[in-house]
């Protein structure tokens, strides 16, 4: 029940207050992780995966955007990494663009 709470509290700020075309909750067809895009406040972390089944969740940390894409890196305490390039299709839909893979990820608006 948190998980749902946290949720739709995620849903409702960002829906309010989106000011960019990134910004929202997205899914992807093939995985339970929730990707939540906040370029409109002023804190440090703007993009933040999460799994309500696992109860999982990390930050990806921006390292460049203008209004056709973002990049990030996404860091973790075993040494790992990865970086991305987000950018958005005709569809409305974003693209997750893995350097290291070159691995396309497709995210669906929800």
């Amino acid at each position: 029940m948190k998980n749902v709470f946290l949720l739709l509290a995620l849903v409702c700020s960002t829906s309010l207050f989106a000011q960019n075309k990134f910004d929202g909750l997205w899914k992807q067809d093939y995985s339970d992780y929730l990707l939540h895009i906040n370029l409109s406040e002023e804190k440090e972390y703007k993009i933040y995966l999460y799994n309500s089944n696992a109860e999982d969740g990390f930050f990806e940390n921006i390292t460049y955007n203008d209004k056709e894409k973002i990049k990030t890196i996404a860091l973790f305490s075993d040494g790992s990494s990865y970086s991305c390039e987000y950018t958005m299709n005709e569809n409305g839909n974003i693209i997750c663009f893995f350097k290291e893979s070159k691995e396309k990820i497709i995210y669906k608006k929800i």
